[in-house]
């Protein structure tokens, strides 16, 4: 699953993601991936993630943005 909220203002960008999470985690599969395509580091993500039971890893893409994967621990 892909979520590209790289183009919302805030606080969409955090709406989109939350609410994406609320059904991935649900459904989620061991071994699928939510990706995300954010144009800054969502920092207040993360600990919402560790607390959900899901995983995470961040790369930089070009343009300026970040890839978040993210996935059951």
């Amino acid at each position: 699953m892909k979520l590209d909220v790289s183009q919302l203002e805030p606080p969409e960008p955090m709406k989109k993601i939350s609410q994406a999470l609320l059904t991935f985690s649900k459904q989620l599969e061991q071994g699928e991936v939510l990706e995300v395509l954010h144009r800054r580091e969502p920092l207040p993500l993360y600990p919402k993630l560790i607390e959900m039971g899901l995983q995470y890893t961040v790369e930089p893409v070009f343009p300026p943005g970040f890839k978040i994967r993210i996935s059951k621990a």
